[in-house]
């Protein structure tokens, strides 16, 4: 039952054969690891952004006037206000010398309790 077209393979063809497959296999896996960590790089690129966003949108407050700042001295030296509204009259009062001014004399008039 032999077929007559079949002939035995050459000596150490099946381990050169081997060690071919062998070899594609290591090129596979590096291929899979470096998509993978290139995955990995774009996925934590992605947060990173989209969280320095989030933390600029919180940092940078909306400005208000000083009718409105003034309005909110007696809140913001209590304690009284929101985050964000602290965030907008210290920004004021960091950029507005009157505001400051008249702040830091409310303030004398009426200190904060603690």
């Amino acid at each position: 039952m032999s077929d007559p077209s079949w002939e035995p393979c050459p000596a150490g063809e099946i381990q050169s054969l081997a060690q071919q497959l062998r070899g594609r296999g290591h090129q596979r896996t590096a291929l899979v690891s470096v998509v993978a960590v290139a995955l990995l790089l774009v996925g934590t690129l992605t947060v990173v952004v989209f969280n320095q966003r989030d933390v600029q949108k919180q940092s940078i407050p909306i400005s208000i006037t000083c009718t409105e700042c003034m309005e909110l001295f007696v809140d913001y030296n209590g304690g009284n206000l929101s985050s964000g509204r602290v965030r907008q009259v210290k920004h004021h009062l960091d950029q507005c010398p009157s505001c400051r001014m008249e702040f830091n004399k409310m303030r004398q008039k009426n200190p904060r309790s603690t």
